[in-house]
């Protein structure tokens, strides 16, 4: 009879103990959960990176070489349907460089009406590219001219034009909205330019209208030597 009872007992100690851990465990589990509001359980940072909404690829392009003469390598660029305003730019971009009206001179059987070669360069190289900067959001698109001569015997003759678009408004914007979503003033860059150029000069000796800069596809400033520049 005693050895029933301690039997009886034991199974007894067991089942509740069985029970109590149970209960524990469901209990950790329920406070673990109710610790973390339910607005910030899915609200984990995401490891990939912001996704550009800016993005370019080639638009107009035309190659085409006539040794001796004249060479053109011209790649435009055209900002993808998928941005919202894009059309803007394109257009813009449509109206500076008259690309209405120009043709791929490797691709039609009379080229030679419809270039010249551009007085003071020997063997005229024409030269169109563009490069892209995106500084959290904050683009430029450039679009780089450069005239030179294919011989290598020149200086060439580079001018800049710059379209600039903020993802984070979705809007395109003008060089002076640029620069100060950057964080910058006209002064930082004209010292810049004072810092890279000409040490010499001061801030009011330059003309901020008429620099001619850029951020290049790595955002470093850019600048291209301008004399007109100088008040």
């Amino acid at each position: 009879m005693r050895r029933l009872v301690r039997v009886c007992f034991c199974v007894a100690c067991f089942m509740l103990i069985c029970i109590m851990g149970g209960c524990t465990s469901d209990a950790v589990a329920t406070l673990a959960s109710s610790d973390v509001p339910s607005e910030q359980k899915n609200s984990i940072p995401s490891m990939t990176g912001r996704k550009d909404i800016f993005t370019v690829e080639d638009g107009f392009t035309s190659k085409a070489t006539f040794p001796e003469e004249y060479k053109q390598d011209h790649c435009f660029p055209y900002v993808s349907d998928s941005v919202p305003n894009g059309d803007i730019i394109n257009k813009a971009i449509a109206i500076d460089y008259d690309l209405i009206n120009r043709v791929d001179l490797g691709a039609i059987s009379d080229p030679y009406s419809h270039f010249a070669p551009i007085e003071g360069f020997t063997y005229t190289w024409s030269k169109i590219s563009y490069e892209v900067s995106n500084q959290e959001g904050i683009c430029c698109l450039t679009i780089i001219d450069t005239t030179t001569s294919a011989y290598g015997s020149y200086s060439p003759n580079t001018t800049v034009n710059c379209y600039y678009y903020n993802e984070n408004t979705q809007q395109v914007m003008d060089r002076e909205q640029f620069i100060e979503a950057l964080g910058l003033s006209q002064k930082d860059i004209i010292l810049a330019y004072i810092a890279e150029c000409c040490p010499a000069y001061k801030v009011d000796d330059i003309s901020f209208n008429r620099l001619f800069f850029y951020y290049d596809k790595y955002n470093e400033l850019r600048f291209v030597f301008n004399e007109t520049a100088f008040k």
